[in-house]
């Protein structure tokens, strides 16, 4: 962990791009489920073209509402990473690819603006997320009610355990 710690110190003196290498993989895995989500969702769209309305399509619905709300999560997290490295901030990358999160921030290795930085990125992300969930759900469709289940729920969950700690470093309490 020192190691890591030294190395992402190091590319903040040196400019982010060493530090930000380290997040290739999880870019990948990103993507990938990204894709993944986008064939669920052209498929769903064509069922619902069709007019089909068969129980395997129904699910076919809520896997691609569940898959747009991941990758609206997913977009809230490289948004808290890229207010992170933006900023100068130290975030490492987690162990292993299966982790639910995109990174650790330093909080003590950082500073309160840094810090800031980091959390409003997170929030910009999940802002352009939910204007293009709003912009292009059916909401009365399966994939658009799991949508607007799972997204509302996130947006509340933020609200909970997020936008606190948010406000209590913004007034240095």
């Amino acid at each position: 962990m020192f190691a890591r710690r030294s190395a992402c110190e190091r590319a903040r003196r040196e400019g982010a791009s060493r530090c930000v290498r380290r997040f290739v993989p999880f870019l990948v895995r990103d993507l990938v489920i990204a894709t993944a989500a986008l064939v669920v969702v052209m498929f769903d769209a064509r069922a619902r073209a069709a007019g089909s309305s068969s129980t395997g399509d129904v699910w076919l619905g809520v896997l691609s509402g569940a898959l747009v709300t991941l990758v609206a999560f997913i977009a809230h997290e490289w948004g808290h990473l890229a207010g992170a490295l933006r900023s100068g901030g130290i975030a490492r990358p987690p162990r292993t690819l299966a982790s639910v999160f995109l990174f650790e921030f330093d909080q003590k290795a950082s500073t309160r603006e840094q810090f800031l930085a980091m959390s409003v990125g997170g929030y910009l992300a999940s802002i352009l997320a939910v204007i293009a969930i709003a912009c292009w759900i059916e909401v009365r469709s399966p994939s658009g009610i799991t949508t607007l289940a799972l997204a509302g729920t996130g947006i509340a969950l933020t609200f909970a355990l997020e936008l606190p700690q948010t406000w209590k470093v913004y007034r240095r309490a």
